[in-house]
């Protein structure tokens, strides 16, 4: 771009992830001209990368350049492609978890989800357990109604950048600009319609983007701490009137805890819990009663196999899979032969904690932005969650005479697991969804409350955030923003 140009469009897009690729795909498709603005090129820059820096305040979590991916495809360049919709209980307000419960039903979002499917480029949009049983040849576990098995899909190929990337550069409606860095969102002197987007570029180059709607679908993090730096005309930065930008930050709480001993040393009775290189695999979730009536999170207990060539000295002292693989750089596609052990990893969703927050340091970044700092907090629900759930899955082996659950060590059963584990990069809530502006940053429709023709897409107008995944969500989401934009409805 020469310097001191001005890009006029009719949709800007800022951010070239699994969102923003989603919404420039299906605007162009009823020839609505959109503008991409992605801060990062094809591949990971180090220079970029570092724009992502910040500080942790809060319990200890990943450095916060190095769990997510500033480039074209954004953070699915490193995602491992597993998918379901949210449970019919995410989305209900729950009296037992504080600030729960979302303003559209999860029967609304099901057309968008099946549409989801075909972006992820997965297979039927089925997560019915009796057709996976079938299909896959391996049955669930027999267990009490206090567990139910669930069923993901693994997308073949998870990277959008490298799916999508000719597409988009072909599409003559869709125009993508690389290394091309939003650093400030300018309204009118109300703060109620954005007038600009200033973007500018490590190398020095600036220039501007006008348009008739503005999305920001930068990732959980990043849209929270660009509407707290575009604070020129608000002090307290857009969105912000009620002090909920930044809040609610939530994570998937996501750590090994516990080994079950196997009654048997032969073959698990099901490999559709454990099975490698597969369309579809299983966990086992709390079921809704038990949630209810215990008062709980959304739990699920992954099961981890331990392999033949892992010497038995070490059985129990191996962590996940992830820490065998990079011991052993190798997986079995023939998981029959297991030492008799399974490792449990244990996921809970987060209760909305407006403690748990990002908020703007006093240190720059390269293009003069303040850097994140996160703060973030967990509460004694989710400690209670996993500490039940664990209770549960090792009464249901013993139960069904498959096994018998033990923990280790007293860092097995230790709150918070250290070092604290989130999923790595499901950042969730930190512009939440609600119709009471005083409750949430964003309306029903993902518009910013008060601001005409500005619009937030991605996991970070999540109210809750389940125990599963969330980019099916994520996507599912952006079709029906793209939806809302066709129909007119926000004019």
């Amino acid at each position: 771009m020469p310097p001191i140009s001005k890009i006029e469009t009719s949709v800007c897009i800022v951010g070239a992830g699994a969102a923003g690729i989603t919404l420039a795909r299906e605007l162009a498709a009823h020839s609505i001209d959109v503008c991409v603005l992605e801060s990062g090129g094809y591949d990971l820059d180090d220079n970029t990368q570092s724009l992502y820096e910040g500080e942790v305040i809060g319990l200890p979590y990943y450095p916060l350049n190095r769990n997510r991916q500033r480039r074209f495809g954004g953070t699915t360049n490193v995602w491992a492609g597993v998918c379901r919709p949210l449970d019919e209980i995410d989305f209900e307000e729950r009296p037992w978890v504080p600030y729960s419960g979302w303003p559209v039903l999860r029967s609304e979002l099901f057309p968008y989800y099946a549409r989801a499917h075909q972006v992820c480029q997965l297979r039927e949009f089925e997560y019915n357990t009796k057709f996976w049983e079938h299909s896959l040849n391996s049955p669930k576990l027999a267990l009490s109604d206090k567990t139910v098995t669930r069923i993901y899909q693994v997308a073949p190929q998870a990277r959008f950048g490298e799916i999508y990337g000719d597409e988009l550069s072909k599409t003559p409606s869709i125009r993508v600009y690389l290394f091309a860095n939003v650093t400030d969102i300018a309204t009118n002197d109300t703060g109620s319609t954005v007038s600009y987007l200033q973007v500018s570029c490590l190398n020095g180059s600036r220039f501007k983007v006008t348009a008739k709607t503005y999305i920001i679908a930068t990732g959980g993090i990043e849209n929270a701490r660009l509407l707290l730096n575009s604070d020129r005309v608000k002090r307290e930065g857009l969105g912000n009137d009620n002090g909920l930008v930044g809040r609610f930050f939530m994570e998937h709480i996501h750590f090994p805890s516990g080994v079950i001993q196997l009654s048997t040393e032969s073959k698990f009775p099901s490999p559709l819990y454990i099975k490698r290189h597969s369309p579809a695999l299983a966990r086992l979730f709390l079921s809704e009663h038990v949630q209810r009536d215990e008062e709980l999170l959304n739990y699920n207990a992954m099961l981890r196999p331990t392999y033949p060539w892992i010497q038995k000295s070490l059985r129990g002292k191996i962590g996940s899979m992830l820490s065998i693989a990079r011991r052993t750089a190798r997986f079995p596609r023939d998981l029959g032969n297991l030492l008799g052990t399974l490792r449990v990893l244990h996921t809970v969703e987060q209760s909305p904690n407006p403690l748990s927050r990002i908020t703007l340091g006093t240190d720059e970044d390269a293009l003069g932005l303040r850097r994140v700092r996160l703060c973030w907090q967990t509460t004694v629900l989710e400690q209670h969650t996993v500490s039940r759930g664990r209770e549960i899955i090792g009464e249901e082996f013993e139960a069904a005479d498959l096994g018998m659950l033990t923990c280790e060590s007293k860092a097995d059963t230790s709150w918070p697991p250290l070092p604290l584990q989130g999923s790595r990069g499901h950042h969730m809530g930190t512009t939440r969804m609600s119709r009471n502006p005083r409750q949430g940053v964003v309306d029903e429709n993902c518009r910013v409350h008060g601001i005409k023709n500005m619009f937030i897409a991605g996991s970070s107008v999540f109210p809750t955030g389940g125990a599963g995944t969330p980019t099916l969500t994520i996507i599912a989401l952006a079709l029906r923003l793209a939806d809302y934009i066709v129909s007119g409805a926000q004019d």
